[in-house]
């Protein structure tokens, strides 16, 4: 299981928790999410961003994040 959110560089438009599970749980397998976000609380300009992470169990901070660019608006 891990947390997701969607930013554009200055504030969350989403952030949810998923849970996969399909095959072994040791091993990562290809998964799909579903990101809905109203056109209208899309950026006039910037990048919308998909950052996958944990958070720690021991202290409750981010861990493991991974961003990746999803579209760019000029």
């Amino acid at each position: 299981s891990f947390m997701y959110a969607v930013s554009d560089g200055h504030n969350y438009l989403l952030e949810e928790a998923a849970m996969i599970k399909e095959g072994d749980s040791t091993q990562f397998s290809p998964f799909e999410l579903e990101i809905n976000i109203p056109e209208e609380n899309l950026p006039e300009n910037g990048t919308l961003t998909l950052e996958l992470f944990v958070y720690s169990a021991k202290d409750g901070t981010r861990e493991h994040d991974l961003i990746i660019p999803l579209e760019s608006f000029k």
